[in-house]
Parts: C-alpha cells; structure tokens; sequence
C-alpha cells in the first residue's frame, strides 16, 4: 500500500507538470493572436515574444507575473507588459 501510494504522488507530480506544459501552450497561442492584431508584448518593460513571456511565467517560483494591460485612444489593447511580481 506505501509503494502505491507513493507511485500516486509520482503520477500527480506528471499530470502537474503536463497541466504547467497545457498553461504555458495556452498563453503562448492567446499572445500570439494578440501580437497578430498588432498587440506590443514586454516582459518587465523589454520588448519579448510569446514564447518567452510564456516560458518565464511557467518557471516562476515564489514569484509571478501581473499583466499590465495599455489601450490605445479608442480603447483597444495595444500594449501587454507581464510584470515580475515576487511573493510576499
């Protein structure tokens, strides 16, 4: 019954992991339709792509990434920063 168990939390720690790789592919397709739509994307205030604003947000430990969302003057999004945010 240990070892079971322990194999439970082996398999958990995959499915987490394939959910990370799921999370990550999301927001890297939902940055690129904005940056097809002429949408500016930075991380920390640099001019980034998808794929690494997407990898940095996935490797994040005790820390994170806030969007900081910019309109233009009719009200579209023309500027998304992720901003690094550490945990208290």
């Amino acid at each position: 019954m240990h070892v079971e168990h322990r194999e439970a939390a082996f398999y958990g720690n995959i499915s987490q992991n394939q959910s990370d790789k799921v999370d990550a592919i999301s927001l890297k397709k939902e940055l690129k339709s904005y940056r097809a739509q002429g949408v500016q994307l930075y991380l920390d205030g640099v001019p980034s792509s998808p794929k690494l604003i997407a990898k940095a947000c996935m490797l994040a430990e005790d820390c994170g990434y806030m969007r900081d969302y910019t309109e233009d003057e009719y009200g579209r999004i023309s500027e998304v920063n992720f901003n690094y945010i550490k945990a208290r």
